[in-house]
């Protein structure tokens, strides 16, 4: 029999008094820091990414003591840049929140 959700709240209330562990209140209310909701401005704290062990791991899977060295048997000369990547006035690394700023004010023009 399904029993309505203030019935299993009632109960899980009446349980965690017991022993004191119930860690999220009753009332659907918590607490947040600001703080958490500022721009995180790093790509690698909301995506999951190679860590230099699993790179180094895919690169010894491949045969290869490096990166570099996978990526110097692999790409073509022809398609290599050694000039570095003209970017007009965007040398210097932006944070994401930076770019985003710049780029709609660039698609506003």
């Amino acid at each position: 029999r399904l029993l309505p959700l203030s019935c299993h709240l009632r109960s899980a209330a009446a349980s965690a008094s017991a022993v004191g562990s119930l860690s999220v209140g009753l009332t659907g209310n918590r607490s947040i820091s600001t703080q958490s909701l500022a721009p995180s401005d790093t790509f690698e704290r909301r995506h999951n990414s190679a860590t230099l062990q699993d790179v180094n791991d895919m690169v010894a899977v491949c045969g290869f003591k490096s990166l570099d060295a996978l990526v110097e048997a692999t790409v073509p000369d022809a398609i290599k840049r050694t000039d570095g990547m003209p970017l007009d006035n965007m040398h210097e690394p932006l944070t994401e929140s930076q770019f985003l700023s710049k780029f709609k004010a660039m698609a506003s023009q």
